[in-house]
């Protein structure tokens, strides 16, 4: 047996922008998965002999990344090329940041592939490895692990256990499985679908903010304004609460990241419509001088502008839910023995492939 004391990094990951960096190490008979945020470090230690299961499924959040990474690029490079007056430099200023952080986003998110999520199953506990969070990397990593496992809970890997088939790795269920239970002994989830309720009420309001932003082109008045003004404070509240129950659970990667967003689009927006007649002059100054606030062209074709951000990043986040409440569907059934852990299946956030490592 290799010496405990002699450990390899398996995989590493960084998650943006506030997850942190994550490690997998794997030593003689333990596996260990650090995270480092920048001020603290969290190591866990997880035992070979009493890891019950693994389970890999890809998610949509790398899909996701280069699609709205793609959108702002060619958004922002449009307005450059096709715009018929010199663009203002106080749009200059954001523009430019945004396409080169939009373009380093696809370009990472093209290099390192699809996303997945991994959690690991003992018999009184679960832990996602965020190390894992890159799919052709957590598949090879798996790929590795599986026969010291294996090793580790009774013997060698025996013919057939362990198959390789294309892009997939996994290790056949057999006597290595033990029933996945919570340390309470029930079969009831840990994190119920209640959990994302509060995620998807969220977005979904920031997509009906979004379309009423959209309408302001053809109507606009007081009754309406005062609609959004609350519309905009009960979005404020659901996401602090779903900021709340978010760690209570293991999540889809990007979900996060999406409420994040979500507040950042929220701040940006108030402190635009707060802020407008102080940047008018910048846009109109004939509208400026008249003090024509919210009856300006320029003010409105931003507010519509900023309509179709909240639908798309409210349909984002509404997609994202989706797979997070199919991946606990999955994770629970698997613990009431209803579904096995198979190759074909529905991974976390919807994947259409399952790989197992047990």
């Amino acid at each position: 047996m290799k010496d405990p004391r002699e450990m390899r990094r398996l995989a590493k990951c960084w998650s943006p922008p506030v997850g942190g960096r994550h490690s997998l190490w794997l030593a003689g008979d333990h596996l260990l998965h650090v995270t480092n945020n920048g001020y603290s470090e969290r190591v866990r230690r997880f035992y070979l002999s009493d890891i019950e299961s693994m389970s890999l499924g890809k998610t949509r959040g790398g899909t996701v990344v280069l699609v709205v990474s793609l959108v702002v690029f060619a958004v922002l490079v449009a307005v450059y090329v096709f715009s018929p007056v010199p663009v203002p430099v106080v749009v200059s200023v954001f523009a430019w940041p945004a396409m080169a952080v939009a373009g380093f986003a696809f370009s990472r998110s093209l290099i390192l592939g699809p996303t997945s999520v991994c959690v690991l199953h003992t018999a009184v506990q679960e832990e996602e490895l965020k190390a894992l969070g890159r799919h052709r990397r957590a598949l090879a990593a798996l790929h590795e692990l599986a026969p010291h496992i294996v090793a580790a809970q009774g013997g060698p890997l025996q013919p057939g256990e362990l198959e390789a088939a294309g892009e997939t790795a996994v290790l056949e269920p057999g006597r290595h499985r033990a029933d996945m239970q919570d340390s309470a002994g029930r079969d009831t989830p840990r994190e119920p679908l209640r959990s994302v309720r509060w995620h998807a009420a969220a977005f979904g309001f920031l997509m009906l903010l979004g379309a009423s932003c959209i309408a302001d082109a053809f109507v606009s008045n007081s009754w309406k304004n005062a609609a959004d003004t609350g519309l905009i404070a009960l979005i404020v509240g659901l996401t602090i609460v779903a900021l709340s129950r978010h760690s209570r659970g293991l999540t889809v990667p990007w979900l996060k990241q999406a409420l994040i967003a979500l507040v950042v689009y929220l701040g940006g927006f108030l402190v635009f419509v707060m802020q407008f007649m102080a940047i008018l002059p910048y846009f109109d100054p004939a509208a400026a001088a008249q003090e024509t606030r919210y009856a300006s062209p320029v003010f409105q074709v931003l507010v519509v502008a900023s309509g179709f951000v909240a639908v798309l990043l409210g349909a984002v986040g509404l997609m994202l839910v989706q797979d997070q409440a199919a991946w606990v569907r999955k994770r629970d059934a698997e613990k009431r023995g209803e579904a096995p852990l198979s190759v074909a299946g529905t991974g976390p956030a919807g994947a259409d492939d399952d790989d197992t490592a047990q």
